[in-house]
């Protein structure tokens, strides 16, 4: 093995082979490694110890709430059996009692003896038979007392004698066994405190209902001795789970204990019987009793809480944090708890994080080394490819690797040497595509050239024929303004003149020709044609004005007013011109819908009335009946909106957005056949107006069925 040291190095050597190269880097990985595992170890030890010691707790948990829960179990069924005793007595004795009124009775029957004498003497002879120690009393029909052992209480109503919560026991007792069948006793359990100084206690008493006589036969008997009696088997029963549940432990130093509602220990490996319900562990504010009541009622697996504590007995220093889990047995009400010390858990933490990491770590020695070995046999045909790659490196594409090894380094040394074999033949494409390159790169300059001399001529015949396109339209408002002027005064003359002669004829060559019918014929024809002249002379005319009105808007030439408006008066000024032309459709209706409390709008009067009045003169003047509709509205974007809507024929759905071009007329149907159209200007006229003042205008429609022109302008801007 040979090594070099490295200039500047500080005299440290290096080793040169690759096999150690790869065992150095193995060590230091190794390292690196164990120090990681170290550090994950730890966190997943400490994780994984308090996951089994939860699981430990959790399992000696369960077997302590199983053990108070037989203690409890264990309890109500002694109590059962003695009160099942006491229930069988207390019916025999009722038995016994019903077996000699049957006798009595019996006596009735065969001496004939009067009932009443009967059943009087027979509670005579059971007054003396019943005393103390035979608790029978009899009810009859009334409720009364007819036979008692204390001879006060004989002949009183039962409905006075009640327990300490104030109920008619007695008279409950009789109505369940008059509702009982046939030979049924029936039994209650109730408070009863003769003398209120020694305290309530609890009595069974027991009834059957002997039909022949109608009374009630009841028995009764204190139910203390019982309490008694389990009271040292309690005692007994407790020892045996304190002493049960002090066996139990979690590691060395852990205990089981229990509690009830008040704080106070049932079981505990010191403090039985005492109270910790003031208790306060240091640092906190709240007491441990009301700490594990809260940790109880959580869900199983997050019952438990963490506090500082002193170990059972050790009259030193605190202990430490502690771990209780608890829960609460749902037989007893008692709480139970388990509970460990941290410094316990965290002791057996460096055991567990010592048995996963060396174990880990030779591994990772062992199988380093393993690797080393495994590689040693390879490195000889790498060293001869690694000598290649550096000839191929310094551009030496001819010079080729031994292709005699077996396996996998044979296929990768022939393989590399098909590498270099293309590596070559690239390198000869690429010096060829180099060439072809240079040459495409000069032909491509000399086209950009050409190129950019055609664009630039093109962008200077654009520019001429911009400056031509404006001339041109400038020529066009010329042109339209000096005809449109050139034409409003002969056509004021020929509308004068035509109105003139329709007077005149109508007033001069009328009368002669009354009686001649064809003078009327002619006088007919010539009021007709009058005036048609009249009606295209003022359609002309509306169609020059227009044509003024909207060279003027495009070429920026209009004037605008600008004042404050109500646009809901607006409206209202354009309905009521349209009232001739309603008047003459007597089944169209006109609704308008515009509060008086709309925003204000800073607009020219004469220009927005103009916008409306087109509008509604379209909706009046295609719809022959049904109604036009204007409604004026704040919409959601802060805008004023009005719609003007109708009932009318529509418009087809290619005609719907050219609708406001120019000089274009939409086409309504059968309704407009033959009809003047109108000019084909107002629509346009009415986009050019709102967009002046920045609002919106556009239409839907469905033929058939009536259209919709709606409109949005801003609220207190002016575009004036």
């Amino acid at each position: 093995m040979s090594f070099s040291a490295s200039p500047g190095s500080g005299g440290s050597i290096i080793p040169k082979s690759t096999l150690w190269r790869f065992l150095l880097a193995t060590i230091l990985l190794a390292v690196a490694t164990a120090v990681a595992a170290m550090l994950v170890s730890r966190s997943i030890g400490r994780r994984m110890v308090y996951r089994l010691q939860d699981d430990s707790a959790y399992s000696v948990l369960r077997s302590a709430v199983e053990l108070v829960a037989g203690y409890r179990i264990r309890e109500d069924r002694l109590r059962v059996f003695f009160r099942e005793q006491r229930k069988e007595l207390l019916n025999g004795l009722v038995v016994h009692v019903i077996s000699l009124l049957d006798s009595y009775e019996e006596e009735v029957r065969e001496r004939g003896r009067p009932l009443a004498e009967a059943r009087s003497t027979s509670f005579r002879r059971l007054n003396r038979v019943v005393g103390p120690r035979v608790p029978v009393f009899v009810l009859d029909a009334d409720l009364r007392l007819v036979i008692h052992p204390r001879p006060e209480f004989r002949d009183r109503p039962v409905a006075g004698f009640r327990n300490c919560e104030g109920e008619t026991v007695f008279k409950d007792l009789s109505d369940r066994a008059r509702a009982a069948g046939r030979n049924e006793t029936v039994f209650t359990l109730y408070a009863w405190a003769e003398d209120p100084s020694e305290g309530r206690g609890f009595r069974l008493a027991a009834a059957r209902y002997y039909r022949p006589w109608d009374v009630v036969v009841c028995a009764a008997m204190p139910m203390g001795d019982i309490e008694e009696a389990m009271a040292e088997r309690r005692r007994i029963r407790l020892n045996d789970l304190r002493a049960r549940l002090g066996e139990m432990g979690i590691m060395e130093t852990g205990y089981v204990f229990c509690f009830d509602e008040d704080c106070t220990y049932i079981g505990h490996p010191v403090n039985s019987g005492e109270s910790f319900r003031d208790l306060r562990p240091p640092g906190s504010d709240e007491t441990l009793c009301s700490m594990l009541k809260a940790a109880a009622v959580r869900p199983w697996g997050e019952n438990k809480c963490v506090y500082e504590a002193a170990l059972p007995g050790d009259s030193g220093g605190l202990a430490g944090p502690a771990v209780s889990w608890v829960t609460r047995d749902p037989v007893t009400g008692w709480y139970v708890a388990a509970t460990a010390f941290e410094q316990e858990i965290e002791a057996a933490l460096p055991r567990f994080i010592w048995s996963i990491f060396l174990p880990a770590l030779g591994a990772i020695v062992i199988l380093a080394f393993a690797v080393a070995l495994v590689l040693q046999r390879f490195l000889r045909p790498i060293q001869d490819l690694v000598r290649v790659c550096r000839e191929v490196s310094g551009g030496d594409l001819e010079i080729r690797a031994k292709e005699d090894f077996r396996g996998e380094m044979g296929f990768l040394a022939r393989h590399f040497n098909i590498m270099v074999h293309r590596l070559g033949q690239a390198r000869d494409k690429d010096e060829q595509r180099k060439k072809e390159l240079e040459t495409l790169n000069r032909n491509l300059e000399a086209m950009v050239e050409a190129r950019t001399e055609d664009l630039r001529n093109k962008t200077l015949s654009l520019e001429e024929a911009n400056r031509r396109l404006m001339d041109l339209d400038r020529m066009k408002s010329e042109f339209l303004s000096s005809v449109s002027h050139e034409l409003r005064t002969p056509l004021t003359s020929i509308l004068g003149f035509a109105k003139l002669i329709y007077r005149d004829f109508q007033r001069f060559f009328n009368p002669l020709s009354s009686g001649d019918p064809s003078l009327e014929k002619m006088d007919l024809r010539i009021r007709y044609n009058l005036r048609i002249i009249e009606q295209e002379g003022e359609r002309l005319t509306r169609l020059i004005n227009e044509v003024l009105d909207l060279n003027k808007i495009e070429s920026g030439q209009a004037e605008w007013r600008v004042q404050d408006l109500d646009l809901a008066e607006v409206i209202r000024q354009a309905a009521r011109g349209l009232g001739e032309e309603l008047a003459n459709k007597p089944d169209l209706g006109l609704e308008i819908d515009a509060p008086g409390d709309l925003p204000r709008f800073k607009g020219d009067p004469e220009r927005i009335g103009q916008v409306l009045s087109n509008l509604l003169g379209n909706a009046v003047k295609f719809t022959k009946a049904g109604r036009v509709r204007v409604e004026a509205r704040v919409a959601d974007n802060g805008r004023l909106r009005v719609r003007v809507s109708d009932t009318g024929v529509g418009i087809a759905e290619k005609d719907l957005d050219r609708v406001f071009d120019k000089f274009h007329q939409a086409h309504g149907g059968d309704a407009t056949e033959g009809k003047p159209r109108g000019t084909g200007l107002g629509l346009a006229i009415c986009r050019q107006i709102v967009e002046h003042y920045g609002g919106a205008i556009w239409a839907r429609s469905e033929p058939g069925k009536g259209s919709v022109f709606t409109l949005e302008l801003p609220i207190g801007e002016s575009g004036g």
